[in-house]
């Protein structure tokens, strides 16, 4: 496309580590959906060792893992989320499921992971059923 097109930043949270119902697919299926209406899309891959968020990110995705998983990154989004905060307080558009969505909030807690702390996004837990 040409450099005039729109262009769009997408920052992927942690794809290695939450991708647990292949979510990768849905990347794909933002991107496809953009270029069908002429907008080009970066997608930035940010794993557990990055400080901060691309810069001029638009949308931010986060995907599900298994509780081992959401434990492993839980360190890392706590880290980030104030970039995040920022990005969506000036207009950044966030697309959480799954795990993301539960890792996004105050707190996680199950038999296997314990109580894992959120990014405190929002005002929400998830505690998983008694032998679930």
């Amino acid at each position: 496309m040409t450099s005039g097109q729109p262009r769009i930043r997408l920052a992927h949270l942690f794809p290695a580590q939450l991708n647990l119902y292949g979510d990768i697919g849905n990347i794909a299926a933002l991107t496809q959906r953009a270029r069908w209406r002429g907008i080009d899309v970066d997608v930035v891959s940010v794993s557990p060792s990055d400080q901060h968020l691309p810069p001029d990110t638009n949308i931010i995705f986060i995907g599900g893992g298994p509780d081992r998983a959401q434990s492993a990154i839980a360190d890392a989004l706590n880290r980030l989320a104030p970039g995040i905060r920022d990005r969506i307080d000036t207009g950044a558009a966030l697309l959480a499921v799954c795990g993301g969505y539960q890792n996004l909030g105050s707190f996680y807690r199950s038999e296997h992971a314990g109580v894992v702390p959120g990014a405190g996004l929002f005002g929400a837990w998830t505690e998983a059923p008694k032998g679930g």
